[in-house]
C-alpha cells in the first residue's frame, strides 16, 4: 500500500509541473508532459495492483498450509499446568447423539451409567477401527466423561487428554474382567481446577476404556470406584 502511495505521490508532482510550466509559458511541451505522466499514473497504479494481489495470494497459501499442519495433528482435549481442559478446534471429532442400545450395538461389553446419575446423554463417532461410543452424565454435581473403543490397540488413548501428571497408580477394578481388570488412574492437580483419569482395557475382546472427571477440588474423590460401578454384566457379549 505505502508503494501506490509514494507512486501517485511522485506522479502527482509531475503534473503539477506540468501546470506550472503551462502558467509560466512552456510552450508546446506542456500537452506532451501532461500525456506522459497521464501514461505513469495508470502504469503505477496497474503495477501496484499487481503487486498488492500477489502480496494476499502469498498469504492466503500461507495460511492454508498452517491449517493443514494443524489438522493432521488431530483435535485434542488439553489440559495444562493448572489443569484447565480445553478443546482444540482442527480436526475435531464429530460425536453424533444416540440412544443406549445404538450404544450397545456399536461396542460389546460396554459401561452403564452409575446409580444416581442425572442428564445422561449417548453419542458415537468414527474414531477408530469400529467406532468409539461416548456416554456424558452428572453425578453429586461433577460432570463425567467416559468413553470405550472396540478393536483398540492396548496403548491406544481414546481420552484425548494431554496432562502433566502429578499421580500415576496402577489399579484393579472390581466387577471388570471378574475383579481382575487391569487399569491405570491419573491426575492433574492445578490452582483453579483438579483433573482425573482412569483407563483400562479389556484385554479378552479388545476394548479400550476410559472415565474423566474435572473439578475445582477432588480431594476424598475416588474415580475408580465410579468405574467400577459402571460394569454392566448384562452386556456380556458372545464372541464367537
Amino acid at each position: 500500500m505505502k508503494k501506490i502511495v509514494n507512486q501517485k505521490t511522485a506522479v502527482l508532482c509531475a503534473i503539477m509541473l506540468a501546470a506550472s510550466c503551462m502558467m509560466t509559458g512552456c510552450g508546446d511541451k506542456t500537452e506532451e508532459l501532461v500525456g506522459e505522466t497521464t501514461t505513469q499514473v495508470t502504469d503505477a497504479v496497474q503495477d501496484s495492483a499487481v503487486s498488492e494481489e500477489a502480496e494476499q495470494e502469498g498469504e492466503a497459501e500461507a495460511d492454508e498450509a498452517e491449517a493443514a499442519e494443524a489438522s493432521a495433528d488431530g483435535d485434542e482435549i488439553v489440559a495444562g499446568d493448572d489443569a484447565e481442559m480445553a478443546v482444540i478446534d482442527a480436526n475435531e471429532a464429530v460425536w453424533t447423539e444416540c440412544t443406549q442400545q445404538e450404544a450397545q450395538e456399536t461396542c460389546p461389553r460396554l459401561f452403564k451409567a452409575p446409580e444416581g446419575a442425572t442428564d445422561i446423554s449417548w453419542s458415537k463417532s468414527d474414531e477408530g477401527e469400529k467406532g468409539t461410543v461416548q456416554l456424558t452424565y452428572t453425578l453429586d454435581g461433577i460432570n463425567f466423561v467416559a468413553r470405550a473403543r472396540y478393536a483398540a490397540a492396548q496403548d491406544e488413548r481414546i481420552d484425548d487428554l494431554t496432562c502433566s501428571w502429578d499421580v500415576e497408580d496402577d489399579v484393579t477394578l472390581a466387577n471388570w474382567g471378574e475383579g481382575n481388570m487391569q487399569g491405570k488412574s491419573y491426575r492433574a492437580v492445578g490452582d483453579e481446577e483438579t483433573v482425573d483419569l482412569i483407563t483400562w482395557y479389556d484385554i479378552e475382546i479388545g476394548i479400550g476404556y476410559s472415565l474423566t472427571v474435572s473439578a475445582p477440588d477432588l480431594d476424598g474423590f475416588d474415580i475408580q470406584a465410579v468405574a467400577e460401578n459402571m460394569y454392566d454384566e448384562t452386556q456380556e457379549p458372545k464372541v464367537e
